[in-house]
């Protein structure tokens, strides 16, 4: 008899142990939301474009990725005949300290 009350007392422990774990988990997923909601990729934005009138189609493109606080990046590619150039910018809440481009303001304005 004392042996089945052994095991009974180990599973009712076992259950509380899980039921904490299991709410401190909750607790600290809640927080990662909550920290993901202005950390993460909040606003982001596609816009292309053709930069050259000797090639076909809108092969050139600008890519903005902003978080919750407006920080981020704007990557600029311009694809040519022969050439490829990548162009990379900070941008700290909406605006960069660099010159931007009119197809990099109009995609950060899209984008936000």
């Amino acid at each position: 008899m004392s042996f089945v009350w052994l095991v009974i007392g180990f599973l009712v422990i076992w259950l509380f142990v899980l039921t904490w774990l299991v709410l401190s988990l909750f607790k600290t997923s809640k927080a990662l939301v909550k920290i993901s909601k202005t950390s993460g990729i909040s606003f982001w934005n596609l816009y292309k474009f053709n930069p050259f009138n000797n090639t076909g189609g809108e092969q050139s493109f600008v890519l903005t990725l902003l978080d919750g606080h407006k920080n981020g990046i704007v990557l600029t590619v311009l694809n040519g005949r022969g050439m490829t150039r990548f162009y990379a910018k900070k941008i700290e809440n909406g605006t960069s300290e660099q010159l931007l481009s009119d197809e990099e303001k109009q995609c950060i304005k899209n984008s936000l």
